[in-house]
Parts: structure tokens; C-alpha cells; sequence
């Protein structure tokens, strides 16, 4: 239907005309894993399954083809993105998970997982997770700031960028809560890598 409507041809022909039973079965899913999202979310959930199987840069050159505001296609790009960590990640306690659970769009990413998956295991840890960061709310993040890491001495750099990057990793993974214990831990590191 999509290609009738003339939607999908120019802008995404990797979908055959027929379509492919894999993509039906989804688009069939949306009504119901995305039922409480917008409108506007829901379109970015139809577009991101849409573009399953296309490389980053193709898949944002479909996505302008078909003139979408810029917020959709950050959406549906996000949700790509997001798909890529879900598929891979089975512990719903890590690090990458946690920082999809405690994002304001994470209703439209467990959205777009249910379509993508349908009921499975993959869907259950990250609702587990997404329930985790509800029922227990993290710190506000960051706990710790490149000022800080100036404050301490520390010089701009990759160095700097990987320091800030692991306290947020262990705040997520629910090692660290306060800026103390965050500041502690960049002692803990900084004293790894001397």
C-alpha cells in the first residue's frame, strides 16, 4: 500500500513493491506497540522500521527524499541507533541500556523494539529496565562535569572525555549515585592511569 500511495519508491527502493513479509508483519505491530504515542512518533517508528537494513547514510538520504521535518528524521535515526544497542545488549542493567531506559523518548523506543522483535525476551528486559529507572530513580546526570575535571587538574582531551564518560557509565549501572562517590571515582581512574 505504502508504494500505491507512491510513499516508499523513490525514497526507500531497498522495499520491494510487494513488500517483504518481514516489514508487513511489522507495520502490523505498530497500531499496537505504538498505540499511546503521538502521531509524529508514530510515523518516526513506521519510518525507522521502514528503513531496517539500510546503512546509517543511506537511510538518512531516504529520510530527506521523503521531505520530513528535521525532528523526524532525528527521531527515526535515534531509533535506528537504539535498535543497534538493543539487538546486541542482553544485560538490561548495563550501561547502554540504562542510558535508553532513562531517556525522555523512551516510551518511543520500547515502542519501535516491539515492533521490531514483537513479544520476546529483548522486550521484557528493557520494560524491566525502563521500570528500573521509575521505581528508582537515577541521580541527575552529569554527576560530574569537565569542570570538575579542570578543578582537579585535568587537561581537555580524550583522556577527559573518556573520565566524564565512565562516571555517567557507573551512575547508570547504579555503581555511583553522588558527586562524591564521582569524584571519587575519577581519583580511582586518574590513579589507573598514571
Amino acid at each position: 500500500q505504502l508504494h500505491t500511495l507512491g510513499l516508499l519508491g523513490p525514497a526507500l527502493p531497498h522495499v520491494p513493491p510487494s513488500g517483504c513479509p518481514a516489514l508487513v508483519a511489522r507495520m502490523g505491530r505498530i497500531s499496537v506497540a505504538a498505540g499511546d504515542l503521538t502521531l509524529a512518533q508514530r510515523y518516526a517508528v513506521a519510518w525507522a522500521v521502514s528503513l531496517d537494513g539500510l546503512d546509517p547514510k543511506p537511510a538518512e538520504t531516504a529520510l530527506r527524499a521523503l521531505k520530513l521535518s528535521r525532528e523526524a528524521i532525528r527521531l527515526a535515526l535515534r531509533l535506528r541507533q537504539a535498535w543497534a544497542v538493543l539487538r546486541e545488549c542482553a544485560d538490561p542493567a548495563s550501561a547502554a541500556v540504562m542510558r535508553l531506559a532513562a531517556a525522555p523518548d523512551a516510551d518511543v523506543v520500547a515502542a519501535f523494539q516491539a515492533v521490531m522483535h514483537g513479544p520476546s525476551a529483548a522486550v521484557d528486559r528493557f520494560a524491566r529496565a525502563r521500570r528500573d529507572v521509575v521505581e528508582r530513580p537515577l541521580p541527575s546526570r552529569p554527576l560530574v562535569t569537565g569542570a570538575d575535571l579542570k578543578a582537579m587538574g585535568l587537561s581537555p582531551g580524550r583522556a577527559f572525555k573518556d573520565i566524564l564518560a565512565a562516571v555517567d557509565d557507573a551512575v547508570l549501572e547504579r555503581r555511583v549515585s553522588t558527586r562524591d562517590e564521582g569524584l571519587a571515582l575519577v581519583d580511582h581512574l586518574r590513579a589507573g592511569s598514571a
